[in-house]
Formats: C-alpha cells, structure tokens, sequence
C-alpha cells in the first residue's frame, strides 16, 4: 500500500476561530495531532498552505456557520485530495453545523454534520476520527480495499451505538 504522506491527525477550519482554537484543544488532549490555520500557518500563499494541511491530515473537520465562499473553496480542495488519492470511501471530511443556522454547502449534503451544540458533540468527532484512523491502518496493513474498510467501520459504528 502508498504511503498517504499524512503527518496530523486533522485539520480543522471554520470562520469561527474560538471554536476552532477550542476544538482543537479538545482533541489534542485526546491524543490526536492538528493544524489549525491562525496557530500553525507558515509565511507564504495562504492556499498553499491550506492544500499542505489537507494533504497532510487524515481528516478535515468543517465548522459551517453562515455562507462562507472561501470555505466552500476549501471544502472543494478537500474532495480533490480525495479523488488525487483515490479515496472513495470520503472519509476524509468531517462537516459540522457550528449553529441551529449553519449553511452547509449542497455539494456536502452527501455527509451527515455533526451539531457542534449538541451534548455528544465532542464524542462523536472523536470516535469519527479514529474510525477513520483505524480503517487506514487497517487498509495498509492488509491491502483492503476502501470500500471493504468503509463497510466494515460502518458496521463498527452500528455496533458501537447499540
């Protein structure tokens, strides 16, 4: 199996930096490595940056407020990095509804936010991190295909909230 080049657990992005700087926190003291634009963005085209951020993140973690252009760009790079490493399993994305009134894209309506006010908020994006951690070692490990590992952590996550 290619090495997927990925050095951080997740990068996590929204206009709202509180709940970003906040989040992340969160998840480091899980354990889980992360880039975040306002602490680790390097001198440069700030593109470029967000491109190696995505590249190098297992998961992207969206908090969607109101319409935002620049984070529907993003949202776009993420799915590109996907297709760039055939990734079709689209566990790569994590899009969160920061409020009763987010405006998610339609292009995402694929995915199922988390609600970043809910109670189990921080769980949830927690154990969908490390789904997706686990499905890669695993597909490494063994050679399975993406399909075969989605499967199998969808079944996972059946069993789990049972």
């Amino acid at each position: 199996m290619a090495d997927l080049g990925y050095t951080q657990d997740f990068y996590i992005t929204s206009t709202d930096e509180d709940w970003v700087a906040t989040t992340a926190e969160m998840l480091e003291e899980r354990d889980l490595s992360g880039v975040y634009e306002k602490r680790d963005m390097l001198g440069g085209p700030k593109t470029i940056n967000i491109q190696n951020f995505i590249k190098s993140s297992r998961v992207v973690i969206f908090g969607f407020d109101k319409y935002n252009k620049n984070e529907e760009f993003q949202a776009l790079l993420v799915l590109q990095d996907m297709f760039d490493k055939n990734d079709r399993s689209l566990n790569k994305l994590i899009v969160v509804k920061l409020t009763e009134h987010s405006e998610v894209p339609s292009f995402l309506n694929i995915y199922h936010p988390l609600e970043a006010r809910m109670e189990d908020f921080n769980d949830k994006v927690v154990r969908s991190i490390k789904m997706q951690i686990k499905e890669m070692k695993r597909k490494e490990k063994n050679g399975t295909s993406t399909d075969q590992s989605l499967a199998l952590g969808i079944e996972e996550m059946t069993i789990a909230s049972k």
